[in-house]
Order: structure tokens, then sequence, then C-alpha cells
């Protein structure tokens, strides 16, 4: 019974994960994500949000600009529509996560 583990990378409280690891956890090709990747660099919503980290001959992908980019993709190719999108939040979407839920206090 061997157990599978997903290694992330913290960098300021970001979280990134190789090409291959989010291949391998949003169960896409490689190609497909270099595609998103491509299409993450070229937009200027995720600006100063470091989308891609080159460490050691690996790119590591920031998973909350994989993830927003993923939601907002289609938006982003409308025009009319991409002017209506809200500017990237990285605390929404670890909201969305689950991530920021309100702590429960019995008693007291």
């Amino acid at each position: 019974m061997g157990a599978d583990y997903t290694i992330t990378v913290h960098v300021r409280g970001h979280t990134y994960l190789p090409v291959s690891g989010i291949a391998e956890s949003y169960h896409q090709s490689k190609s497909t994500v270099e595609r998103n990747l491509k299409g993450i660099l070229d937009t200027d919503r995720y600006r100063g949000y470091r989308p891609v980290i080159n460490e050691d001959g690996d790119r590591l992908v920031n998973l909350l600009v994989y993830e927003d980019y993923l939601a907002c993709k289609g938006k982003m190719k409308e025009k009319n529509l991409a002017r209506h999108l809200p500017p990237f939040d990285p605390a929404e979407v670890r909201k969305n996560w689950g991530e920021y839920k309100v702590p429960i206090i019995i008693g007291g």
C-alpha cells in the first residue's frame, strides 16, 4: 500500500508546482499545461505575481495563477467579457479552495 504525495514549493506565501506536477494534478498532458502557461504569460492579468519560476532547470508554476487562469481563460478570450473580469486576487482563489474558513467557536 503505497501513498502518493504531491510535493509543492512555497515561495513568499505562494504555492508552486513543477509542470509535471500540474499535469498530474489536473489530469492534463504536459503540452496542455505548456499551452496554458503561454496564455498566462501572454496576459497582463498576473503581472507582479510571478506565475513561473525557473529553478534548477525546472519550471515551477504558481498554482493560484494556474487555477485562476483555468477558471477565467474563456472570458479572457472574449474582448467584452475580459473588460469586466475582476483583478486577480490570490486570496479569492484560496477562499474557493476552502483555506480561509471561519473558525467555529464552541462555548465561551
